[in-house]
């Protein structure tokens, strides 16, 4: 099983492509695409983290955008997820959750960026604020808001790659 972390798919959210400026011509192109996308890389047995903003679509159409991903879903909320974890559960997402989740033992996973002192050993994955933030080498965050990530989820690996992990190493020698 791999694990994906996604944000910001506004499924059915037709002004979304106009407010930033995304590649397709309506809604109804740009959700086939983001499962195509979606199901390009992801498997059956893996593990999404959808970083909130998931679907502007009713309970009906949402349950059968859902159906057709691959993997198991769970759903971070974002701003936009305003339905019931209850509603969420009935159209198939695995485990829906409110808070920031912490995983790996430095990472904390969020719709919203979080604020991070210069010294904490804890690195942000968030989503919220589109393609204004784009992802640098050795940050402290990372943006999985699709616009960044080419509407495609992406393996903690992958964000691995953009995270300064140099003071968890000082840690670990007993450095820090």
């Amino acid at each position: 099983m791999t694990e994906f972390f996604i944000s910001d798919l506004h499924l059915g959210h037709s002004n979304i492509i106009l407010y930033e400026s995304r590649p397709f011509k309506d809604a109804d192109v740009m959700d086939e695409e983001l499962i195509k996308r979606w199901n390009s890389v992801v498997s059956k047995d893996d593990l999404v983290f959808n970083l909130g903003d998931f679907s502007f679509h009713n309970k009906y159409d949402t349950s059968e955008i859902v159906s057709r991903l691959n993997g198991r879903m769970v759903l971070i909320k974002g701003n936009h997820d305003c339905h019931s974890n209850k509603w969420y559960r009935e159209v198939g997402i695995s485990e829906v959750v409110q808070w920031p989740v912490i995983r790996y033992g430095f990472c904390i996973f969020s719709h919203e960026p979080v604020y991070l002192q210069a010294y904490t050993p804890y690195r942000n994955v968030h989503g919220h604020v589109h393609g204004k933030q784009k992802n640098e080498p050795n940050g402290k965050f990372f943006n999985a808001s699709v616009e960044v990530i080419d509407y495609t989820p992406v393996t903690i690996e992958y964000i691995s790659g953009f995270l300064d992990t140099s003071d968890m190493a000082k840690k670990d020698e007993g450095e820090g």
